[in-house]
This record gives structure tokens, sequence and C-alpha cells, in this order.
């Protein structure tokens, strides 16, 4: 059987972009904290959270952003991380926010958040949702149909306020790893088809006085790595606002959305953001319009680990399945997208022997797999592992199905942590419950 060689050799840069490192002694590391020592005060599953790494990404990204283009704002998906320990992060470091629902925007209003660094994006806004947006005078909300545009205008005349927004456009041009994450296609639900905006900027400018239009928003996909894949959407983007502007249309901002993607597997290379600030500079400068970014992933992902602790090891004539205390409850992207995440044991042990695994969890359905066929050092019962780069739609997308609690949430900084978010409890959930009088 082979020995343990994945995990020994990794190089330090695939572990370090994570905030991860193992001590001399073999423990796993998230900025400075030693997670084999947390889980004994802390039962599992477990959300970590890197504040370091977290910080870093965030201003690696923005830096980038500022070097390439004069005029540029950026703003964090707040659907891939939403807890306001995050957003308090955001906001001592002056970023901005993209929000997709009055209940973010409420996150955000509880910690004091600038509302002018703040976009409305999202293609099922409410009227209340709208209500709320231009009531607390946001910088901007992207439209996303023209019954939203008219609904907006009359809760704007009503108001007696003037709406900002931005036309979010369907280029019919998009890609994404998956197809349930592509944005851009002329199949998908999102944006306005391009070639409606002539037709549809005049009746905003003449006939809409409560609406003060001010550019352009796309979106092309999630989870994009190749920057040929942003250089072939930025041209496509920009010869069609060089053209509109050719025709006479005044536009002074261009939403470029977001679809950073980051390596799960430690086969792949990372985004070159090197790369992603030239193209940036040569496609989309030029255009001098006020840009805007809306990375998530790129930001959240790498920055958190889900722990989770081996329940059984069960062999069956074919297989051997590996069953965890979490399950797609708590991380929904592999039972969902088919997504795959990398694995490691929190406890490194020398001359291990490898093992082939079929990593599961506890719930009952045949979704639940995190991983197929997959590596690691032979595991038993009560040993730990750590799933990465589930900072991004990982703790936001799970849920108590099966009646598991949703699991706590510790923000790791500088060798410390705070426990940001209490383990759910069945109490906490039967709370919420009620019995008609009917049935007693």
């Amino acid at each position: 059987m082979a020995i343990m060689k994945k995990f020994l050799s990794l190089p330090t840069d695939i572990l370090n972009s994570r905030g991860l490192a193992y001590s001399a002694s073999g423990d796993l590391c998230l900025d400075g904290v030693n997670l084999p020592y947390l889980t004994k005060y802390l039962d599992s599953p477990s959300w970590v959270i890197g504040a370091d790494t977290f910080k870093y990404r965030a201003m690696q990204f923005y830096q980038m952003l500022e070097t390439s283009c004069p005029r540029v704002n950026c703003h964090f998906a707040v659907k891939s991380l939403d807890h306001v320990a995050i957003l308090k992060i955001l906001k001592n470091i002056e970023f901005g926010l993209d929000i997709v629902s009055s209940g973010e925007l409420s996150r955000a209003l509880h910690i004091g958040f600038p509302t002018h660094k703040i976009v409305f994006s999202g293609v099922g806004k409410t009227d209340s949702e709208l209500n709320f947006a231009l009531q607390s005078n946001i910088a901007q909300i992207n439209i996303e149909s023209l019954g939203e545009l008219k609904r907006l205008n009359k809760i704007a005349s009503q108001a007696n306020m003037v709406a900002p927004i931005a036309i979010r456009i369907n280029p019919d041009l998009g890609y994404g790893a998956y197809k349930k994450i592509t944005t851009g296609n002329k199949t998908d639900k999102f944006g306005i088809p391009w070639n409606e905006i002539l037709s549809l900027w005049p009746k905003i400018t003449e006939e809409m006085p409560n609406i003060q239009l001010k550019g352009i928003a796309v979106h092309g996909g999630s989870q994009i790595l190749d920057e040929k894949k942003f250089l072939n959407f930025y041209q496509r983007i920009a010869q069609l606002i060089k053209t509109w502007q050719n025709q006479g249309l005044k536009i002074d901002s261009l939403d470029c959305g977001g679809g950073f993607g980051i390596p799960y597997s430690f086969n792949e290379e990372p985004l070159n953001l090197r790369k992603l600030g030239k193209i940036i500079h040569k496609i989309l400068s030029p255009l001098n319009v006020m840009l805007r970014f809306e990375p998530g992933r790129y930001i959240s992902g790498p920055a958190g680990i889900l722990i989770s602790r081996v329940i059984e090891i069960k062999q069956t004539e074919s297989q051997k399945f590996l069953i965890l205390d979490a399950g797609m409850n708590d991380l929904l992207r592999p039972a969902l997208y088919g997504a795959q995440h990398e694995i490691l044991p929190l406890k490194q042990k020398e001359n291990t022997p490898n093992n082939k695994y079929e990593v599961v969890g506890p719930i009952c359905e045949s979704s639940d797999f995190f991983r197929r066929n997959y590596t690691l050092p032979q595991l038993s019962p009560g040993d730990y592992i750590a799933i990465l780069d589930t900072g991004a739609y990982g703790s936001v997308m799970s849920s108590s199905y099966n009646s598991h609690p949703l699991s706590p949430i510790l923000l790791a900084h500088n060798g410390k942590w705070d426990i940001i978010r209490k383990r759910q409890t069945i109490e906490d959930i039967l709370s919420n419950e009620t019995l008609p009088d009917w049935i007693s």
C-alpha cells in the first residue's frame, strides 16, 4: 500500500494561499490557529474562517484594480459569505458590497456600512426590497427587466425620489465551471438582451423622470480561472459600450460583475491577477467610465474550511466509505453542482498508508457525497479532517436538513480564534415551530 506522500509533500504555496500550514508536529493550522487543538474545545462539524487570509486576498484584489484603471470601485459579493464580522472587516478596509436581497442590506446597515458603497443586484427584487434600497440611499440598483424598471420608477415617484440605476444586459456570452453557474448566456434568467438597449434607453431618459440612468451592468458567470475568458468577455462588453457611446448613449459607469475563480484542486493553476490587471487596463480603462467589480469567491473561498470528524469506516465488497459527521446540509456544493473540494487530515502521520475512500456524510440522500475514490491517509473513527476552500458558498448555503442543527462559525486571527456563530441546538429549531389549536 502506498505511503502518504501527497499530503507530506504539498508545496507551501498551495497551503499558504489558503492561510494553511502544517506545524513541525504535523498539526494543520489556519492563520496561526492550531486546528487539532481547537477540536478539544469545540465539537464538529465546524466552520473556520481565516480573517487574515480573507483580508489579505481582498486587499490584493483591490490593489490590482487600482493599478489597472483610474476610476474603479470594488464590491464584495455578500452572497458568498454574509456574516456581519466579515462585512465589518470589509468596512474597515473601505471595500464596497454587492448585495442581492434586503436581508443582506439589513446586515450591512446593522454594522453601519456606508450605503454609498453598496450595489443591489439580483433578478427578483420585490417592491419592498426596491423601496428599502431606495430609502437607504445605496449607490446603485442593477435593473434586470423592464417590469422591474417600471416598478422602481413608480416607487421612486411615490417617494418623490430619484433612483440611481444601471441596466444589466445579457450579452449572450457566458462562462462558468458548471452549467448551473453561468449567467451571461441568452438562455440564462439574468439581464435584458443587449439588442434591446438602444430602444430602451430613450424610454428611460424621456419617460421616467424618477430614474437616474448611470450605465450598464454585466456578469459572465462564476468560477472562471482562465484569463483569456475574461479577455473575450471584456472585449465583447467594450465593443457594445463603444457602439452605444458612438450612437449617443451617455454611459457613465460599467459594472463588470464578478466570476473570479479559485483553484479547488491542488492541480489547478490560480487566476493570475497580474495578467487580469493588464487585460482590464487594456480593454476597459480606455472606455473612460467608472468601473465596478464584484469579487466574492476569489476573496472568501480559500479563507474558509469545514472541520469534520470521521464517524465510521464502512467496507463493502467494492468500496470503502469514509463516513463524516458533516454532510450536504453543511456543504451543499458537491451535491448541488458536483463540485469537488480537496480534503486534508488535521493531523499528519508519517509512514501512514494511503487508502481510496468514498467520502460521504450522514444525510439520508444518495447525493450526500464529498469525494469519490479519493486518496487520503488511513483514517480511523474519531480522526478529524478539513474540507478546503469552503469560505464561499459554504456556511451561507447550509441548512438544518434531517434536523441537523447549523454548525458554528469560528474566526481565526493571528493565532487566536473567536466563535462568531454559536452551534444551533435542536431546541433552537423547535422554538420556531408551533402546533395549531385544532391538532391538540
